[in-house]
């Protein structure tokens, strides 16, 4: 399944749509105002989203309202929640400059800061033990993470390679693999590229079945 916003009246709003051919998309959450979907969790039963500079929860196992998860009282965004769904990582200029923080979810805790010098779009590898964001200098970094005594304890951020094109540190410019091993990232379009739209029809005869 694949999830997403979708523009409506008071939206958007979020929606879920299986991959299988034929299949529409379906409401997930229609309440009043913008909502930005932003992770879905490992086991696929929470869903986060961004709404009114709030991280929302929204649990798919039961029918329950959505709740309110952390608010900092400055600018947030770019939530993930770790792979066994026990912490959050997630941007916000808390400090005056965009950082990188990791705290609990839903669970009592203190706030620890990733980066050292600015960052942002953090990303977990999918054992939960590494994090990656990317630095004040358009780095994709890489940190090692460990959980001990019920708090986490960061290494050395590892510079990995520069990523061209970051317009923000709220935005999404990266898609890491589960092992952490591959990168998709965004780059500048080079040469007259930017001058050609091509248009493909019927492209769902291509898929494969």
């Amino acid at each position: 399944e694949l999830l997403f916003a979708m523009h409506g009246e008071g939206g958007p709003h979020l929606y879920r749509k299986s991959l299988r051919q034929g299949t529409p998309p379906t409401p997930l959450l229609e309440t009043p105002g913008p909502k930005w979907p932003e992770d879905w969790s490992a086991h696929g039963e929470t869903v986060l989203y961004v709404s009114g500079g709030t991280f929302w929860a929204l649990s798919l196992a039961a029918d329950d309202p959505p709740k309110s998860v952390l608010t900092t009282g400055s600018g947030q965004d770019e939530v993930q929640l770790s792979p066994d769904g026990r912490w959050l990582a997630y941007t916000s200029n808390l400090s005056g400059d965009w950082e990188a923080y990791v705290e609990p979810f839903q669970r009592p805790g203190g706030r620890v800061r990733v980066s050292v010098d600015g960052g942002g779009q953090p990303r977990w590898r999918a054992d939960g033990q590494e994090l990656f964001f990317i630095s004040r200098h358009n780095i994709l970094t890489a940190v090692e993470v460990r959980e001990r005594a019920g708090g986490l304890e960061m290494g050395l951020p590892s510079e990995l390679f520069e990523v061209p094109l970051v317009l923000r540190p709220q935005l999404d410019d990266y898609a890491v693999s589960p092992d952490g091993q591959r990168f998709l990232v965004k780059v500048p379009v080079e040469g007259d590229a930017g001058e050609r739209i091509h248009v493909v029809t019927n492209w769902t005869s291509l898929l494969e079945r």
